[in-house]
């Protein structure tokens, strides 16, 4: 994958070592509990009237599957093992297609935490592959991940972060992550492999009970496997200071420097300046009041932005919104919104998120990534309950307008039975939407139903 490729292989390694090391060392000290382990079977049969989510649809799909997912955790005082792993067997029936049967939707993930008296140290890996069109559904989705398409998507993500001195006046912590994207069987160009990795190291020294002063150092390696073949390399250093006042007031400031090297092929270019930030945070009974503006001169398009929020405890919930006003010299001025709401009602919930970012692909193009979830369920009564979600998510080019700007819609509608102490019966309808500039919309509905088991065991 280019130039970042070998730390992406040593970061795997540091965190499985990690890993190991301390699962050893967790089994020496004694402190070590039963596992709990549950295992959980799906049976799901769906009609869609548009699979692949085209603008003309082919035909009604029909398909069965089957999943399996496992997971198994351990918790101790001191430290935390999480294991999970899953597949899929599908028996589907499309259109001009026929019949076929495949093992599909693979996952794993993996994670291990401990804490010392002094110190403490994480790791965790995880695999997935899926549909590049359900890609969209993860939590770690991207901009990219708003494009229909055929193909599949595997995502790799590996990380190990290490806390040295927690307790005393000077402390220190080391940190690496990657993720690569990788794609087949892809029609759009704009798709195509990618490879992130990151290594930071940190110095924290505190000056009194209310202020520490830090220095930091990193590198972030990007790799992508577009026509130009680009390979991007940030190394940044930056001093920082944290002060708390009297009244819960926190002030945190960071100042830096920072160098870009770009590569396409056969042009290298580098880009250098400074960035910082200034963070204010103020405790309040119900919660807190925070704010907060950063610069960034180092990449040749100056950006500054403002950002100010609320987070609030609620007597049967929380809320936690921000509002933030970037400006730059290619994009102008662009406001970016964060919501994060939750509710609990006597017999039901009611959940609301949106993120908005801007992302920036290999060709320099600047777009605005929105993502809203919209939750609702209610007890019906002892055994049964109704759900509803809406996800919304775009693509909006903010840049020279070579981007396009694309959308996804879901629309699912769930009623849920218990059939049983360990059976669950669903069914339920979904509606989807895609729309990208200057093609028709492309509309998909489907129905299903789900039976399913979960069954817990320790040892």
């Amino acid at each position: 994958m280019g130039r970042g490729s070998t730390f992406g292989q040593t970061a795997i390694a540091i965190a499985t070592v990690s890993l190991l090391s301390t699962n050893s060392n967790a089994q020496e000290s004694g402190l070590g509990t039963p596992f709990v382990a549950s295992l959980d079977l799906s049976t799901r049969v769906e009609s869609d009237s548009n699979a692949g989510l085209d603008t003309v649809s082919a035909g009604t799909t029909f398909e069965a599957s089957q999943s399996l997912n496992f997971a198994i955790s351990s918790e101790t005082r001191v430290q935390k093992l999480s294991f999970n792993t899953g597949t899929t067997l599908k028996f589907v029936d499309s259109p001009g297609g026929g019949t076929s049967s495949d093992l599909s939707d693979p996952t794993l993930r993996l994670s291990y935490s401990r804490e010392g008296a002094n110190s403490d140290v994480s790791a965790a890996l995880s695999y997935r592959e899926s549909d590049v069109n359900d890609a969209i559904s993860a939590e770690d989705s991207t901009v990219d991940d708003v494009t229909v398409d055929t193909g599949k998507l595997e995502v790799t993500t590996a990380s190990v972060s290490l806390n040295f001195a927690n307790n005393a006046p000077f402390r220190y912590s080391f940190s690496a992550a990657m993720t690569d994207r990788n794609y087949s069987d892809t029609t759009d160009p704009d798709l195509f492999d990618k490879s992130t990795e990151t290594l930071s190291a940190s110095a924290f020294f505190r000056i009194s009970p209310v202020t520490e002063a830090s220095a930091k150092v990193s590198r972030t390696a990007t790799s992508s496997e577009n026509p130009e073949q680009t390979e991007k390399e940030t190394v940044s250093y930056s001093l920082g200071m944290s002060h708390e006042f009297r009244q819960g007031l926190t002030l945190n400031g960071e100042l830096g420097y920072r160098t870009v090297d770009t590569t396409e092929f056969p042009l290298f270019t580098t880009t250098e300046g400074t960035f910082g930030s200034l963070d204010i945070e103020q405790e309040v009974g119900n919660g807190k009041i925070f704010g907060g503006v950063d610069f960034d001169a180092s990449d040749g398009d100056e950006s500054v932005s403002l950002t100010f929020g609320r987070d609030i405890d609620l007597p049967d919930g929380s809320l936690s919104a921000s509002l933030t006003i970037f400006n730059s010299d290619d994009d102008g001025t662009q406001y970016l919104g964060s919501l994060d709401y939750s509710r609990d009602m006597p017999t039901g919930a009611l959940t609301v998120g949106l993120t908005q970012s801007i992302s920036t692909d290999e060709d320099d193009e600047d777009s605005k990534f929105s993502k809203l979830g919209l939750g609702y369920s209610q007890e019906l009564n002892s055994v049964s309950r109704v759900g509803l979600a809406l996800d919304l998510s775009q693509s909006q080019d903010i840049g020279t307008g070579a981007s396009e700007t694309k959308s996804r819609a879901n629309l699912t509608a769930t009623y849920s039975r218990s059939l049983t102490k360990d059976w669950d019966l669903s069914v339920g309808y979904k509606h989807r939407r895609y729309d990208v500039t200057g093609s028709d919309t492309a509309v998909s509905d489907s129905i299903f139903m789900t039976l399913s088991r979960n069954i817990a065991f320790g040892f």
